[in-house]
């Protein structure tokens, strides 16, 4: 790691830190980081997560499952 990019890296976990992982969140705060370092690196979101703790996320997920749902007991047999 050069001067510089600890030196970034420094600047990131001041500008994202403790205060964001009580609001929005620890989730919303690694989100964060990962794009603000722009690693390129697949970043895995924690969807139980996010579904138990975003009400629209889960609100969203309901409903998809309500259509699969609908979808399905139209289908013959």
């Amino acid at each position: 790691m050069t001067v510089e990019t600890a030196a970034k890296y420094a600047a990131l976990n001041t500008a994202v830190g403790v205060p964001t992982m009580v609001y929005p969140g620890l989730n919303a705060t690694r989100h964060l980081r990962h794009y603000l370092n722009n690693t390129g690196e697949t970043y895995t979101i924690d969807l139980e997560d996010m579904i138990r703790c975003v009400p629209s996320a889960k609100r969203a997920m309901v409903a998809e499952f309500r259509q699969a749902q609908n979808f399905l007991q139209g289908r013959p047999a």
